[in-house]
């Protein structure tokens, strides 16, 4: 019996084991099956840019957010190029930020109204709680400085109520932007809160006009306050090279888009031509993000 036993259990175990190769065996064509299977497949495609900036338009859309009332552009390639809609959506709300005594970011958005005004029909408006604006130093912008014959200033004021007469100025913009009429709409605001900046992007919406809001920049970035603009923008002056003659170079402006919906930060340091009115980036200081200055600004 235990001869039977013995015979009968190396039997089995040899039928198992042979059992356990073959399947073995089964199971490891079927492995390289798959991994031939694997290997074989086409090598991954990249995304069509055009097929993304199309996707990046309907998204914008459905958020409220998008070119469907036209585009302003720049006037300046490289930065027309690098921005999702090819220029600045109209129907949005753009921050404009800047050191108070330098004239590089009101010079900054009186370029772009002046390039608007040239392609729009409709009045430019400007509304201030302080006034001042220069009408001769706005004239070196376009044609000739004809889009000023369509500018309309708006001194929202209130002597010794400073508080007021920012709440007055925020009111007035924001009925301004739903008004179809103007082609764009320009503000020097102080301070602007995630609800006010909230409703003038949805007047923005409704109205069709580029909303373009100057507020002085936090220092380092600290305590500037978070919007729902669709681009956030920090304009200065800089350095200009010196002529020939040994006198004062052509104008030079640093641009930094610090937040940009559906596009990343970078910075541009641009040079004006004064024979023609136009800017162009300076090629030699053409660069990337400045991570470190744009996050602290972007808040």
């Amino acid at each position: 019996m235990r001869a039977d036993m013995g015979h009968r259990g190396h039997r089995d175990m040899g039928h198992r084991g042979h059992r356990g190769h073959r399947d073995m065996g089964h199971r490891n064509e079927h492995a390289a099956s798959e991994t031939h299977g694997f290997a074989a497949q086409p090598a991954e495609r990249r995304p069509d840019r055009a097929v993304l900036r199309n996707l990046r338009r309907q998204v914008d859309a459905l958020g409220g957010c998008g070119a469907r009332h036209g585009t302003a552009a720049l006037g300046i390639a490289e930065i027309d190029r690098h921005l999702p809609w090819g220029g600045l959506p109209r129907g949005c709300l753009h921050e404009i930020l800047g050191d108070k005594a330098d004239g590089a970011p009101l010079a900054f958005a009186a370029h772009l109204l002046a390039l608007l005004s040239a392609r729009h029909a409709g009045p430019v408006l400007w509304l201030s709680a302080r006034g001042g604006l220069y009408p001769p130093g706005l004239h070196a912008f376009g044609p000739a400085g004809a889009w000023t014959a369509r500018l309309l200033a708006v001194r929202a004021h209130i002597p010794g109520r400073p508080s007021a007469g920012h709440r007055n100025l925020i009111w007035a913009l924001e009925e301004a932007l739903r008004t179809r009429g103007p082609a764009a709409v320009a503000a020097e605001v102080g301070q602007l809160d995630l609800v006010a900046a909230r409703r003038l992007q949805l007047a923005a919406e409704e109205g069709g006009a580029l909303a373009l809001v100057l507020r002085e920049a936090a220092k380092d970035g600290a305590g500037q306050a978070r919007t729902t603009a669709v681009t956030r923008w920090h304009v200065r002056s800089a350095p200009s090279t010196s002529c020939a003659w040994g006198g004062p170079g052509a104008v030079r402006w640093r641009i930094e888009l610090l937040r940009c919906r559906g596009g990343a930060p970078r910075g541009w340091t641009v040079e004006r031509d004064d024979e023609t009115g136009t800017f162009a980036v300076v090629a030699a200081l053409r660069d990337g993000p400045r991570r470190a200055h744009a996050a602290a600004l972007a808040g």
